[in-house]
């Protein structure tokens, strides 16, 4: 019974040196491949961040705007209520409920962006930590041995 074990231990083991001397003989060809795709991943990467940043200067000069404009509208019923405008003061407070709500919710995608943004961040220096220490290697292996 152990003969027979052993035998298909030689056989798988049979089946798997083919594949070894396969990848040991492209070793340098699959490392820059894998560079390559890493050189990939790391632009994307950046183009993200890219994106990523832009879409979180947009929320930030939106959110700006709108607080500004509610400052503004707050202003203007102040002066309606003084000016016994009740019913334009009124107005003017539903706009400004209805827009304060839309303010959260702006501020809370804009820390959702910031957020992604730097997980993107955290990625592109990752995936360029990457790239780096894999061209050292394969410098390091093209190089002659003395």
């Amino acid at each position: 019974m152990t003969i027979w074990r052993k035998v298909g231990t030689l056989f798988r083991a049979s089946a798997h040196e083919p594949l070894e001397h396969l990848i040991d003989a492209n070793a340098l060809r699959i490392m820059e491949q894998e560079l390559r795709d890493t050189e990939q991943a790391m632009l994307r990467a950046k183009r993200e961040l890219a994106c990523l940043m832009a879409t979180g200067k947009e929320l930030q000069r939106s959110n700006q705007q709108l607080d500004e404009e509610l400052a503004q509208r707050e202003e203007q019923a102040s002066q309606a209520l003084e000016k016994g405008e009740a019913g334009l003061a009124y107005e003017l407070a539903e706009w400004i409920a209805a827009h304060e709500n839309q303010l959260q919710q702006q501020r809370q995608q804009a820390e959702a962006a910031e957020h992604e943004r730097q997980l993107a961040e955290l990625k592109a220096a990752r995936e360029s930590g990457v790239l780096v220490q894999g061209r050292q290697a394969a410098a390091s292996a093209e190089a002659p041995t003395a």
